[in-house]
């Protein structure tokens, strides 16, 4: 998995029991296509309920960070199809940590 940070956040890193609150963005990495986001409203989810991109990733940031994260397929969904992602697919995700 490729990550930038693109905005530090302060204080502690959450972890993979932490339920966190955040905004974000999927593309699809082949096309550029948007095949999710949370419109503009929070997400909430528990980290350890997700995908494993996310789990690796969402840690590195600190509360109020942003990241841009490339999850290989292998991170994401595998082989399968996920509604509108096909197979094998690279997902780029840019996402906000507001809370957790």
């Amino acid at each position: 998995m490729y990550y930038e940070i693109t905005k530090e956040g302060t204080g502690e890193h959450p972890n993979i029991y932490s339920t966190v609150s955040v905004y974000y963005e999927g593309r699809l990495m082949e096309t550029g296509k948007v095949f999710d986001d949370n419109g503009g409203k929070v997400a909430i989810f528990p980290l350890n309920g997700v995908i494993k991109g996310w789990q690796k990733g969402i840690p590195l940031l600190k509360k109020g960070g942003k990241g841009t994260f490339y999850i290989p397929s292998g991170l994401a969904y595998g082989n399968e199809a996920a509604g509108t992602i096909p197979p094998n697919s690279i997902l780029i995700f840019d996402i906000y940590l507001s809370d957790f």
